[in-house]
């Protein structure tokens, strides 16, 4: 498992799975992690917007 998530670089796909499912998959540390990325984005319905934005920056390049 993953010491540090760096949540900023990872894909959409993958930020996404950590939103839904984050805390059965994730060390505590790691939750935290996640819990702080998504304050610093505004909060949860920010982070999903963000997932949508980031998933049609991917498809287009």
């Amino acid at each position: 498992m993953l010491k540090e998530l760096d949540v900023e670089n990872l894909s959409a796909e993958e930020i996404e799975i950590l939103l839904s499912c984050g805390s059965d998959i994730l060390s505590p540390s790691q939750v935290l992690e996640v819990q702080l990325f998504v304050q610093r984005i505004g909060g949860l319905a920010n982070a999903y917007e963000a997932v949508r934005v980031l998933k049609n920056m991917e498809a287009a390049g």
